[in-house]
């Protein structure tokens, strides 16, 4: 499981196309130079606050990154891209005063449960 990339996005000269394309060459050496038999690739996660571009821009990025990343995987069997549910519709809600980090009274329990969902999916799609 894959949840990366965040960091990257935070960058005046970030591309959507190029920070989907390094997130799954990661996925890709972690198929075949780790003998990995699936990769999840994780949806990258709004931010409220930022630290070298405006929240607007990294949003933007993300969104565009995350739109690339599941196109990509699509028809892949040994790839696949989990959004998660309930963590991008109230930021506000579930993100630390910082802006970037998950709050544990409703980000971290969320996230969890979220990324419980993807290991079981992953597990199907290696067991078939």
């Amino acid at each position: 499981m894959l949840q990366i990339g965040g960091n990257d996005a935070d960058n005046p000269t970030a591309e959507p196309r190029r920070l989907a394309v390094n997130i799954l060459s990661i996925a890709e050496w972690l198929l075949h130079g780790c003998g990995v038999l699936h990769v999840v690739v994780m949806q990258l996660l709004p931010r409220r606050r930022t630290r070298r571009v405006s929240p607007i821009h990294y949003n933007n990025t993300v969104r565009r990154a995350n739109q690339l990343i599941k196109g990509m995987v699509m028809d892949r069997q040994d790839i696949t891209y989990h959004k998660h549910k309930g963590l991008k519709e109230s930021p506000n809600d579930v993100l630390c005063h910082d802006g970037v980090h998950l709050n544990e009274s409703h980000g971290l329990p969320k996230y969890v449960r979220s990324v419980r969902g993807a290991v079981i999916v992953g597990s199907r799609r290696v067991g078939r």
